[in-house]
């Protein structure tokens, strides 16, 4: 993306809230936008980087800071803001390579990517590895969201019985599942979405 005005020396006054600004794409893409985050986000991407959400978080607050505003002012969460700019084809979201397999010899520990981790908290489906859209459930949405650091299965099922109790987790099952049903759901899903990539063992 380019922004069609120049920012010149030091911040670009357009990135100003209710100034709209438009970035110019590729296929004749086109975005115009007033919100500063945004502007902030396009800005940088312009110079064609590979970020990761970490650095582009991190680059986007200071270039606001520098104009003397505020990255938590934005109404939009910055992870939210790139995922309907990548639904738009306006930018693209990427998955690392997979890290080579590892022989795990204790208890396994599963972590989920941040990509998926994201998509299982906005929306119904993620995007594999492959390319290919993976439809989730809730129970299934609620385990990747638990699995931003790697962890055991008892870890993982004490957050499901967590959420259970506090409402969070909703298992229409007739009633409370005891650990033997959580286990066996859990061993299933663990299972199916490595198979897609989706998470994987690390030591």
């Amino acid at each position: 993306m380019t922004p069609r005005t120049p920012a010149g020396d030091g911040i670009s006054p357009l990135l100003s809230p209710g100034l709209a600004e438009t970035f110019d794409g590729p296929q004749d893409l086109e975005v115009t936008s007033s919100d500063p985050l945004t502007k902030a986000i396009l800005t940088i991407l312009a110079d064609g980087l590979g970020l990761r959400i970490t650095e582009l978080t991190a680059m986007a607050a200071r270039l606001l800071s520098d104009g003397g505003l505020d990255l938590a002012d934005s109404p939009m969460a910055v992870d939210e803001l790139l995922l309907g700019l990548h639904a738009r084809g306006i930018i693209e979201l990427c998955w690392r390579a997979p890290r080579p397999p590892q022989v795990v010899t204790a208890e396994p520990r599963w972590q989920a990517h941040p990509l998926a981790r994201l998509e299982a908290r906005l929306r119904s489906y993620l995007t594999s590895p492959r390319h290919r859209p993976v439809a989730i459930d809730r129970f299934t949405a609620y385990v990747l969201q638990h699995l931003d650091l790697p962890r055991g299965q008892e870890d993982i099922l004490a957050a499901l019985l967590r959420g259970i109790d506090s409402g969070e987790l909703d298992v229409d099952v007739g009633g409370r599942p005891d650990e033997a049903q959580l286990i066996a759901w859990l061993e299933t899903t663990l299972t199916v979405y490595a198979e897609d990539g989706i998470v994987q063992q690390v030591p």
